[in-house]
């Protein structure tokens, strides 16, 4: 008997929002599928469930059917990239490239203009393998990177020879895992090509169309959005950020603004904007008198087109999605859930594409929203003494001041209310996707979310301005609108800046955390980049190219929970070492250490380190320049006595005045040596007779392969460090130097290879590990007392 009555109360729970239960079930079945149990657990897992579903009744029977449907789905689009031919063909390889030709349909994947290389899909027919293999059919999609110049225009079946490769996995914390993001969108392998024909047109290509118009369409609202504001670049970007989505116009200081007050979802399409683009929609088909049915395939009309004009970025897809179940409940005359119309979202999400599950975007729209509908109603609750006339007084006897301030009320209640629940629903996805917490976001988003809902309002009345003839309103409009866009760059650099705006948070729980830290990343076309963390402090030597600095080396700190740096060394003034320098001055305002030769008076202007002495004065309290025998405390006992340069090494090549730094970190010392040359390795052996460490550091180039031999068993060195490019012969490692350590049993980490080198110093014990494909090899090194400091 109470077996029936929890199965009445089950039937009755999953009866009230069955969708949202047949997601939850799905979801299930999509992990149990990418996490890859073994059969017999999944077999054990069917039969238990089984047993179950033969009992069910109701919603329950539908449980079990779509918790393994939409597991077999993943399984199978998981299957289609991972086991395709081609990839499998590739891993065989030592290198897991090869030059090959291959023959297919193309698709652009992105918009580019001619200076960059676009990427596209192909969807492969034949391949041959090498310059002279023959054809053979094969088929899966492959990410093709066109020549530079060149741009896809016409439809139809081409041939590419190029290098077939598979994407390199990552080689530091934090840095994006592109093999997985393209093999969870169905990307056998990537292609770099160098020559491109077209063997026939196809005429009958729809996806090349429905481009045609979106592209079309776009460069008419960026036509029409910008006139008038020719003289206010940064309000224009802003604006068509909004619109469109086209946030690279606006550079890395405005969108850094809006992400750290918390509202970054404002600055680029997302389900904020397709929300408030159906409100104004609609609120204009009330106001000319449409019916509520017409008005409503209308509106969902509107926001799919809106996302298809926007390239059919996948934000705009899935709030168009949920905004058309939530509206299709009132064409059906049903009463519409929030939760539920989630759930079904979910679903015909999956169907779609089950790897959506995986994508952040995905779970914070959708998490944030169940928050919305979970919490802003007890939160509103807690409002209503504020938001509520009094009980007993007639509607009708309420004067107007009180109605208005009533209407007042409710809005900001409902708009804190809303702010604060989905504020909540997405601390955990922030804090475990991006290591971040932004509280003056329950504050900014307050203010500049009406902000923006009424900047998009002005854009759409410029459009519609626009599409009439009315030249002087649409500028009337887009003059208004660029105003706006002021106020919302310059509220979000306000909250912004607020002391504790945000933060980023180091979740790594270690038992035992070592006294010092030394962290060097791998950085491409021989950059440099390394972190130190001593007990009271926190160090940046160098920091990589602007580039490398987005891909890898400001991700890395996010993950290590850096909020500030104390200091900034720039060995030298190569781009690849300090190009970055001027956004990590963002980081706490640490202050600057470079040599006494640096900035070099001959270089130009455009060089970054003295576009940094225009921001921050030389021999200031904020930028001190050291030469040979200066100390540098770096926070605890740890300091770094300076080696290299004296005041009087004046060399006109920028490797030959790089600062060399001897860190002491008890118990052990580290050489960083930068890019020193040869000549600098010879200076260092003549003026350091006893010059000794553990760890010596390096970056490799054509003039520093010669000499670092004898630095090495004169310094007694343990392990080096070295940077590594196969692509370029003068930042390769010399198969001398490679022998030379293997015959001294001598640890040599190449970063290209194994990834960012990690040195866990304790006060007892030294531990070296390399960043491996995710995984850390650790490597003992016996631990000498370091000479007393003087």
């Amino acid at each position: 008997m109470s077996g029936l009555l929890s199965q009445m109360n089950l039937n009755r729970i999953l009866g009230r929002r069955p969708f949202l239960f047949l997601a939850l079930a799905a979801g299930l079945g999509i992990v149990m599928a990418d996490s890859k149990l073994p059969s017999g657990w999944l077999t054990a897992l069917a039969v238990g469930a089984g047993l179950l579903w033969m009992r069910a009744h109701g919603w329950v029977v539908w449980l079990l059917p779509t918790l393994l449907v939409f597991h077999a789905w993943h399984e199978l689009s998981l299957s289609l990239a991972q086991e395709n031919p081609v990839r499998l063909r590739l891993l065989e390889l030592p290198e897991t490239k090869m030059f090959g030709s291959v023959r297919g349909a193309l698709l652009p994947l992105e918009v580019d203009s001619p200076s960059v290389r676009q990427r596209v899909a192909c969807e492969l027919t034949e391949i041959s393998w090498g310059a002279d293999g023959a054809y053979v059919p094969a088929k899966g999609r492959v990410v093709v990177l066109l020549p530079r110049g060149f741009l896809l225009e016409k439809p139809g079946h081409y041939e590419l020879t190029g290098l077939l490769f598979l994407p390199e996995p990552p080689r530091n914390p934090g840095e994006m895992d592109v093999p997985d993001y393209q093999l969870r969108h169905g990307f056998a392998a990537g292609m770099a090509v160098t020559r491109v024909q077209l063997l026939k047109v196809s005429h009958s290509s729809w996806q090349f169309t429905l481009r045609s118009w979106a592209e079309q369409s776009r460069a008419w609202i960026v036509r029409s959005l910008s006139a008038g504001l020719e003289d206010q670049p940064e309000e224009k970007a802003v604006l068509l950020a909004m619109a469109l989505g086209s946030s690279d116009a606006a550079g890395e200081r405005l969108e850094a603004a809006f992400r750290q007050s918390g509202t970054l979802h404002i600055f680029a399409v997302s389900g904020l904007h397709v929300a408030l683009l159906a409100g104004i929609f609609a609120l204009g088909l009330r106001l000319l008198g449409a019916g509520v049915g017409r008005a409503t395939w209308l509106l969902i009309a509107a926001v799919f087109f809106y996302a298809f004009i926007t390239g059919w970025l996948p934000s705009a897809v899935r709030a168009a999605i949920m905004i058309a179940v939530h509206l299709l409940a009132v064409v059906w005359n049903r009463k519409s859930d929030l939760q539920n119309s989630l759930g079904l979202a979910a679903l015909l999400i999956w169907l779609m594409d089950s790897q959506q599950l995986f994508h952040p975007g995905f779970q914070l729209s959708f998490l944030v929203l169940a928050a919305i509908a979970w919490f802003a109603p007890p939160l509103l609750s807690l409002t209503e003494p504020w938001t509520r006339a009094d009980p007993f007084l007639p509607p009708s006897l309420i004067p107007r001041l009180e109605k208005l301030r009533l209407m007042s009320c409710r809005f900001v209640a409902g708009l804190c209310c809303t702010s604060a629940a989905a504020w909540v629903g997405s601390l955990p996805l922030t804090l475990g996707h991006f290591r971040t917490m932004t509280p003056v976001g329950l504050l900014a988003n307050t203010v500049l979310v009406p902000a923006s809902a009424v900047s998009m309002g002005a854009s759409c009345l410029g459009l519609l301005s626009a599409g009439l003839g009315l030249e002087k309103v649409q500028i009337a409009m887009n003059r208004l609108n660029g105003h706006l866009a002021w106020g919302l760059i310059g509220g979000a650099e306000f909250f912004s800046k607020l002391p504790g705006a945000n933060f980023t948070l180091d979740l790594r729980f270690r038992r035992d955390p070592p006294l010092h830290e030394l962290q060097v990343l791998s950085l491409n076309e021989g950059g440099a980049a390394a972190f130190l963390r001593t007990p009271s402090a926190q160090w940046l030597i160098d920091c990589g190219s602007r580039s490398e600095w987005g891909r890898v080396v400001e991700p890395f700190l996010r993950q290590e929970g850096v909020n500030r740096l104390t200091g900034l060394v720039l060995t030298h003034g190569d781009s690849q070492h300090v190009g970055a320098a001027i956004a990590a001055l963002e980081l706490g305002r640490p202050r600057l250490h470079s040599s006494v030769l640096e900035p070099w008076p001959r270089d130009s202007n455009r060089v970054t380190l003295r576009q940094l002495a225009r921001q921050v004065p030389v021999d200031s309290a904020r930028w001190h320049r050291h030469h040979a025998g200066n100390r540098l405390e770096l926070g605890g006992k740890a300091w770094a006595e300076v080696l290299h340069p004296t005041e009087f090494d004046a060399e006109s090549r920028s490797d030959d005045r790089a600062l060399v730094l001897l860190l002491h970190l008890p118990p052990i010392r580290v050489l960083m040596l930068s890019d020193a040359g040869q000549g600098i390795l010879q200076k260092l052996q003549e003026r350091y007779p006893d010059l000794s460490c553990e760890v010596i550091v390096r970056g490799q180039n054509l003039t520093n392969s010669q000499g670092i031999e004898a630095l090495i068993t004169a310094t007694g060195a343990q392990a080096v460090i070295s940077s590594h490019d196969e692509r370029d012969v003068q930042e390769r490692i010399p198969e001398s130097l490679r022998e030379f350590c293997q015959l001294k049993k001598i640890r040599l980490v190449d970063l290209r290879q194994e990834g960012r080198a990690l040195l866990e110093i304790h006060a007892d014990r030294v531990q070296l590990s390399t960043y491996r494909e995710g995984k850390h090899m650790p490597i003992r090194l016996s631990a000498e007392a370091s000479s007393p400091s003087p």
